[in-house]
């Protein structure tokens, strides 16, 4: 057995693990976001950055660059020098938790903030500053936080990570059904899942729901709890990047195959990651992230309750036929 704790270098824990949960009623505020100049879709280029995908957005004029993570719950950014322009509450704070150690970690919060991505505007925008990224700061270069479920929840998000494009539609104006196969979509505590399997070259099938989370730069983690009859000291330890509550460690999983609906069969390396679930969650196997994703086109819709995802690769001119601006 080689359990591996060497440290590893920041290039490999840059941009991973970016999952989130808030605990705060302040969320619940009144957020809006439409589109200018009556369009009903807009498309934009984003960069990938260890497999995750970067958008441009700016925050009350501010240039920001944002990590688009489906598995959180708004925008989060981490805590540098904003002068005057973002402006927190006094004596209030919400509490952050996500993968790592560190579980509740006061941040400060502010409100009414104007939030443009390309031809969207959003306005009375909550943002929570984290008290505590150097650690992320460190890993995630040029990048200034994370954005998540308000762009989810309200716009249909088809993510081209062929081409580096995102295109925004409203709910009405469905995205064009060019060779994908569509699957029922899960949305429970804003986090997106869809039925997949896992067959591991053990014999093992691991069924039932998985998380969509762009926010991951590895292609399929499983989730295992204390209760599970695994035994670690037979695995090997990895490293798995940095999260909200600091570094993140698991175990190597046995090499495995990926069954997504009725036509993707991939083969997978997973990892294992020990996760304790609230009540608000669903009871998922694991997460699918951009590390399988990343050569694939695929659509969220949470209003109509869909996932799509594209069969086979789109040539650069076909697509991008299908994704002029409106």
């Amino acid at each position: 057995m080689n359990n591996n704790n060497k440290r590893v270098p920041w290039a490999r824990y840059a941009l991973s693990m970016a999952a989130i949960t808030l605990f705060s009623a302040a969320y619940a505020g009144n957020s809006r976001y439409n589109f200018l100049r009556n369009k009903t879709r807009t498309s934009f280029n984003f960069t990938i950055v260890n497999n995750l995908i970067v958008i441009p957005a700016k925050i009350n004029g501010m240039d920001l660059n944002l990590i688009l993570d489906s598995g959180m719950r708004s925008i989060v950014l981490f805590e540098r020098d904003f002068g005057d322009k973002i402006k927190t509450l006094d004596n209030y704070t919400v509490k952050l938790s996500g993968y790592g150690k560190k579980k509740n970690l006061p941040s400060k919060l502010s409100l009414d903030n104007e939030v443009i991505i390309a031809d969207v505007l959003g306005s009375k925008v909550p943002v929570v500053i984290m008290s505590e990224s150097n650690m992320l700061r460190k890993a995630l270069v040029n990048i200034d936080g994370i954005i998540g479920y308000e762009i989810f929840s309200r716009f249909i998000v088809k993510i081209d990570y062929l081409n580096k494009k995102i295109t925004l539609h409203e709910p009405f104006d469905n995205p064009e059904n060019y060779n994908y196969e569509i699957l029922p979509l899960t949305v429970k505590d804003t986090k997106p899942y869809i039925q997949a399997s896992v067959e591991t070259d053990d014999g093992e099938t691991i069924k039932g729901q998985f998380h969509i989370d762009t926010g991951s730069y590895h292609d399929v983690m499983l989730f295992v709890a204390d209760q599970d009859n695994l035994n670690f000291k037979d695995l090997d330890y990895t490293s798995l990047g940095i999260g909200i509550g600091g570094r993140v460690k698991g175990f190597v999983a046995p090499e495995s195959s990926l069954k997504i609906g009725s036509d993707m069969n991939k083969r997978i390396s997973p990892k294992y990651v020990k996760r304790q679930f609230s009540n608000r969650e669903l009871d998922a196997k694991g997460s699918i992230g951009s590390g399988l994703l990343k050569d694939s086109v695929i659509v969220l819709d949470y209003i109509n309750m869909k996932f799509y995802i594209q069969k086979e690769p789109v040539l650069i001119n076909q697509f991008a036929m299908s994704s002029v601006d409106i």
